[in-house]
């Protein structure tokens, strides 16, 4: 599913155009990544801030641990950032969010 959903995110990528974007979702997992990299951190059931869905998972980075703000696994949360594609390790292409702003904050799903 998520390979039919991801490509969603295809349309709001554009080298020329890209902007950042309020996204919404529900904070899962988190761990340890690579030291220069920090976390990663699990958010499904990803849309934009109109509700408009985007993919069923992503993984971002975050330098900034998400329970320091306050934040628990299960809260939706929101968070802005920008459409980027990127080569997975089977070689093959896909989309992703790079977190632009380094906070999270208590979201509500829209409807």
């Amino acid at each position: 599913m998520s390979q039919v959903v991801r490509r969603s995110l295809q349309k709001f990528y554009s080298k020329k155009l890209n902007k950042p974007r309020v996204y919404v979702g529900r904070l899962g997992d988190i761990s340890f990544y690579r030291k220069k990299d920090g976390y990663r951190v699990l958010v499904s059931d990803v849309s934009l801030e109109t509700g408009e869905p985007i993919a069923d998972h992503l993984w971002i980075r975050s330098e900034v641990l998400p329970q320091t703000m306050g934040l628990t696994i299960g809260d939706i949360i929101r968070f802005t950032g920008i459409v980027q594609n990127y080569r997975k390790e089977d070689g093959s292409m896909d989309f992703g969010v790079d977190v632009v702003q380094e906070s999270f904050a208590k979201g509500v799903m829209a409807i």
